[in-house]
């Protein structure tokens, strides 16, 4: 019982991926939630894996990440157990994971549930096909790859490839109709990553159309 709906890929960099399928589908619409606490601090749901599919760390735990956010230093943040929080107003509520080669991660809370509904920029371009803006780091921070460049990982979207994608700089875009834009990161480890672009702006509001 995965979170929705998920396959393995034809890319041999990519074992597999979730599909927007269920609650990843965009069309859904908002929950009140997302009208009301965009950022998760007030979250107290029970969610305790990450948006990118890592497990939890529990909060009074320093393995495998030593940390000082804990209950005793955040006593109102409702640090339970494993579940996600924002007791330091992050982006939205966030965990530490299990994972040693990943220190923390956002959770699908708030600005990150995709069942908030998008305003009209992100309707009429939900999946950021024809986004051409500047924005040039993923959700997570990394800094994008020059689409010109093989380095640190060589790929074939290429603007020769790809003419019309609008693939200039290290921008965020979305060339081959994947999920939403993105692009390959500058970090060796991460081959490549979503951006806060269409459905994943952070911007669209919960609003029922």
């Amino acid at each position: 019982m995965e979170y929705t709906a998920w396959c393995y890929t034809t890319n041999l960099g990519i074992r597999w991926e979730y599909c927007a399928v269920g609650y990843l589908d965009p069309s859904c619409q908002a929950t009140p939630a997302c009208h009301d606490d965009p950022t998760g601090v007030n979250y107290r749901g029970n969610l305790s894996r990450t948006i990118n599919n890592h497990t939890c760390q529990s909060w009074t735990s320093q393995d495998p990440h030593e940390h000082t956010v804990t209950p005793a230093a955040f006593p109102n943040a409702g640090l339970d157990n494993n579940y996600c929080r924002n007791p330091d107003m992050e982006f939205t509520a966030w965990c530490f994971t299990t994972n040693p080669g990943t220190r923390w991660d956002f959770c699908a809370v708030g600005y990150l549930d995709p069942r908030c509904q998008a305003t009209p920029a992100c309707q009429e371009d939900p999946t950021g096909v024809h986004y051409r803006g500047n924005l040039s780091h993923t959700v997570k921070g990394h800094t994008c790859q020059t689409w010109t460049s093989q380095d640190p990982h060589e790929h074939a979207n290429t603007p020769a490839h790809f003419p019309n994608a609008g693939l200039d700089e290290n921008y965020c875009r979305n060339p081959d109709i994947e999920n939403t834009a993105w692009c390959y990161t500058t970090d060796p480890e991460t081959r490549w990553e979503y951006c806060a672009v269409g459905y994943l702006d952070p911007r669209c509001q919960g609003s029922v159309v």
